[in-house]
């Protein structure tokens, strides 16, 4: 079974995703191909190489021309729905965006039809959550997991005011999942992140037995005292966890 194991020992953001599936050889090609099945204009995605504390990894960035849009959850389904995409893929980032649509509905306290997304409903984040789905589905990553998931502290400036850190919609989707609190003080694992691990992790805890054959990493933006990367390692799982039994 083709599997994928995701560590977040810095968090995980949209963008830290995409990198690291690209970084470990997802084609930039093929991925741009899906990406442009949705009715999207305006934008481009990079991908560069970088390091953080010394280990190398991708950074990636959607440059858009958009400015301003706020998306309800309505619009971003719509959105999906009408977009050319494997149907696999859009499953997944419909998969994503709901759950993120059900956690802010539940913070908000308003119905799940009222939620507006801010920055999770921008270009890049779109780009970033539908990047996501179709790299996975391009390395033929049947099933995820994950260890705990890094979170920071503070406070962070966001479209309602200020919001403590971990966001709240952040701590609501990863209710139930093992994280651990850092001294850092900015955003680790964000919204969007948090979204796809909600929707793509299938079990949380040390990597299964599993002979890798890619591993990627996707860089944040910051510079932080750790190294500010998300890795994720693709292969063949070769037993099942606490089963006992191999798969063939």
């Amino acid at each position: 079974m083709r599997a994928a194991h995701v560590d977040a020992y810095s968090g995980a953001s949209g963008d830290m995703f995409l990198g690291a599936l690209i970084d470990a050889g997802t084609s930039m090609a093929d991925l741009e191909a899906i990406l442009r099945g949705l009715p999207l204009d305006g934008w481009s995605l990079d991908a560069e190489p970088t390091t953080r504390q010394g280990i190398g990894g991708t950074h990636v960035r959607v440059h858009s021309d958009e400015d301003g849009v706020v998306r309800t959850w309505g619009n971003v389904r719509s959105l999906l729905g009408a977009a050319n995409l494997p149907e696999q893929v859009r499953a997944r980032a419909v998969g994503a965006f709901s759950r993120l649509a059900a956690a802010e509905a539940r913070i908000h306290r308003i119905a799940v039809d009222r939620v507006h997304f801010h920055e999770v409903g921008a270009v890049d984040a779109i780009i970033d959550v539908v990047g996501v789905c179709a790299a996975f589905h391009l390395l033929g990553v049947e099933r995820a997991t994950c260890g705990p998931v890094a979170m920071g502290s503070g406070m962070v400036k966001a479209a309602h005011g200020f919001s403590p850190i971990p966001a709240p919609v952040v701590v609501e989707l990863l209710r139930g999942v093992p994280t651990f609190a850092t001294d850092i003080a900015v955003e680790l694992c964000t919204p969007t992140g948090a979204a796809l691990l909600a929707e793509w992790i299938d079990d949380w805890g040390a990597q299964p037995e599993m002979i890798v054959d890619r591993v990627g990493y996707g860089a944040g933006t910051r510079d932080l005292d750790r190294p500010n990367l998300l890795r994720i390692a693709v292969g063949e799982v070769t037993r099942t966890a606490g089963s006992g039994q191999a798969l063939v």
